[in-house]
């Protein structure tokens, strides 16, 4: 499921990215401003709300980009600390943070380094969140490579939101339904599916031993 909310995101941004003339950039993604409706399906609120902070603010030394995350700023973009200037690679930034938070369940402060070296060192599957069960080594692997290129400081090194990236991400969903956790099944669904094995087993057995039966009568 999680695969899909991050892919839901992502289309999210693209859609705000490719409005024209003039593209609209979010500015304050967070887990916070993301939203899951009763049908599962993932929303993004408070588009451009950044914008109402007055950069004199937002420039302040105190919010610089060797400080720990904190607060509103966590998820801003370092180069935006220094130019003032809002992009949509500003929204990748904030993606790749994300992505990583969704994968370990952890806090901002060290964790790209944390898991740069984690995939360095082929060690991904410790800090991966286990309360989001069993993981598919595939998916996590590609995911925190995805989130590490997103975590970039230039923004020059981070990918294009394109319509492949968010298939890409709509495909790695797909994998990672493919094998559920039996802790996730629903138990009533699984006592009525072996309640209906059992029943048509016991039926086919009894029709077969009447047929034995009307065969053996049928040679008598």
């Amino acid at each position: 499921m999680r695969a899909r909310i991050l892919a839901e995101i992502a289309s999210a941004l693209l859609f705000l990215h490719s409005s024209y003339p003039e593209k609209i950039v979010h500015g304050d993604l967070r887990p916070e401003n993301v939203l899951i409706d009763s049908t599962g399906s993932c929303k993004i609120c408070d588009v451009g709300i950044s914008s109402l902070i007055p950069k004199q603010v937002l420039r302040c030394p105190s919010f610089n980009r060797l400080s720990e995350p904190k607060g509103l700023f966590a998820y801003t973009d370092p180069e935006f600390h220094e130019t003032g200037v809002l992009t949509p690679k500003s929204d990748i930034y904030a993606l790749g943070l994300i992505i990583l938070q969704m994968l370990t369940g952890r806090t901002l402060a060290g964790l790209v380094n944390e898991v740069r070296r984690a995939v360095l060192y082929a060690q991904l599957d410790s800090l991966l969140d286990s309360s989001a069960g069993e993981w598919s080594t595939f998916v996590s692997r590609r995911l925190a490579e995805l989130a590490l290129q997103c975590c970039e400081l230039n923004s020059r090194d981070r990918p294009e939101l394109t319509s492949s990236l968010v298939m890409e991400l709509k495909n790695l969903n797909e994998l990672e339904e493919q094998t559920v956790p039996s802790f996730f099944l629903c138990p009533i669904r699984q006592v009525s599916y072996v309640l209906r094995t059992k029943s048509y087993e016991f039926l086919w057995s009894s029709r077969t031993q009447d047929r034995k039966t009307k065969i053996c009568y049928f040679r008598g």
